[in-house]
């Protein structure tokens, strides 16, 4: 298990990355982006499965999983980033 800003990656044998955090993500944009990926060896596209820890990833190689891994958690950072931002403009407005 990797831990970064509070971001928790974990990784199973059956190529699905769980990614858990303290905000509640927009993922529908994560998810829409990751799964209109396509895997330049095999022509398949990946699978997205929300969870109540965060989300999995479905791949169905182990070098397209790990290009949609370093994407998803780009996308996790800024989309924390996002979150975090709006959540301080909020405080700051009072």
């Amino acid at each position: 298990m990797l831990c970064k800003n509070k971001l928790f990656l974990s990784f199973s044998l059956t190529n699905e990355i769980k990614i858990e955090n303290m905000f509640d993500l927009n993922y529908d944009v994560i998810k829409q982006e990751i799964e209109a990926e396509v895997c330049k060896e095999h022509n398949l596209h990946p699978e997205f499965v929300k969870t109540d820890d965060g989300f999995g990833i479905k791949a169905c190689c182990e070098p397209f999983h790990k290009e949609l891994v370093a994407k998803s958690e780009k996308m996790v950072e800024e989309e924390t980033t996002r979150f975090l931002e709006k959540m301080m403009k909020d405080i700051f407005k009072e």
